[in-house]
């Protein structure tokens, strides 16, 4: 499980885990993201957007992430934490997308601010927080769900319970403004984490931890020249030639330090399934 910092392409926190490690499991993405903050300078830390895939729609790290937001409460003292989490189409988010009209839909754009052809997106919070019938009664109160649909494409059936025409996504936010286009946009900017961590493997980091310790801090030593590799680019070298050392330092000796042996259950893995923080 990994965590980057999506603006400039850093990995900030790595944390190797069983082969059989679910998805979904709390304390590992709240583990990454504690991590992931420590590595940010103090200075950089007051205004912070955190992304994550669908695994991240737990109660527990929906209310850490809350309660790291201070702003609201402590104004220019406090910290503002803003996340843009994958919520999932079950029965509750495709009820509330039965009840929009073809109105309610607004093109959706691309990052680039051009419109996406076919793709839509609409807001369901008003819907699922209906006066009397609050579907989202034990979420904090400032979770927006905004949902997204694309054509199915050609060729491809719907599974059982699935829309014919249409294939739908949701995810979860906590900014209070913005066009809901942008916001969706900027939650599927997120996707490139994916890519940093197929480079991380393919750089060795698929073959970390060994099973025996001094080995694995050697791999971990290794681990620095592969970051190298993936962080230092044309369009960072001023920056990353400043700050890399003490900052692969530190990731390295986290990655070793953290090593799980292999065994029964399957050998440890670093997934792409962690904060992108921007």
């Amino acid at each position: 499980m990994t965590a980057w910092c999506t603006n400039i392409g850093d990995s900030l926190a790595v944390q190797l885990r069983p082969g059989n490690a679910g998805s979904f499991t709390a304390s590992d993405h709240l583990a990454v993201f504690d991590a992931a903050i420590a590595q940010i300078p103090a200075a950089w830390r007051a205004d912070v957007l955190v992304t994550i895939d669908g695994a991240g729609a737990s109660h527990e790290i929906i209310d850490h992430l809350t309660g790291c937001h201070t702003a609201a409460a402590h104004g220019r003292r406090g910290r503002r934490v803003e996340y843009s989490i994958g919520w999932p189409v079950d029965e509750r988010t495709l009820g509330a997308v039965g009840v929009l009209g073809e109105s309610d839909w607004g093109d959706a754009l691309h990052t680039d601010g051009a419109v996406d052809p076919g793709a839509k997106v609409a807001e369901l919070t008003g819907i699922l927080r209906r006066p009397g019938h609050d579907r989202l009664a034990t979420w904090p109160a400032e979770l927006r769900i905004l949902a997204r649909r694309v054509p199915r494409p050609a060729g491809k059936p719907a599974k059982l319970g699935e829309d014919a025409d249409w294939e739908y996504g949701a995810f979860a936010t906590n900014t209070p403004t913005g066009q809901l286009q942008w916001l969706d946009a900027r939650h599927r900017t997120q996707a490139h984490v994916e890519d940093r961590v197929k480079q991380l493997k393919a750089c060795g980091a698929r073959n970390l931890p060994s099973i025996i310790f001094s080995r694995g801090v050697g791999r971990g030593a290794d681990l620095r020249v592969c970051v190298a590799v993936g962080v230092l680019d044309v369009t960072r070298r001023l920056w990353g030639l400043a700050l890399f050392n003490g900052f692969v330092a530190a990731t390295s000796g986290r990655v070793a330090a953290g090593a799980l042996p292999q065994d029964a259950a399957g050998p440890c893995i670093s997934e792409g399934l962690g904060e992108g923080v921007a």
